[in-house]
């Protein structure tokens, strides 16, 4: 699965117009990456956990 994927999913399951559903997921992937970048860590309960 690549963003798009994602962005399509997110479109198709709301009924969002793609742009919003573009930026949510880039706002998403954006603020996972500046906690990373960060140190920080992610935990999805039932997905994983990202350090």
């Amino acid at each position: 699965m690549i963003k798009n994927d994602l962005v399509n999913r997110v479109t198709e399951e709301t009924g969002v117009p793609r742009v919003q559903a573009s930026r949510a997921v880039e706002t998403i992937i954006e603020a996972m990456r500046r906690s990373l970048a960060g140190g920080g860590r992610i935990e999805l309960r039932g997905f994983g956990v990202f350090l």
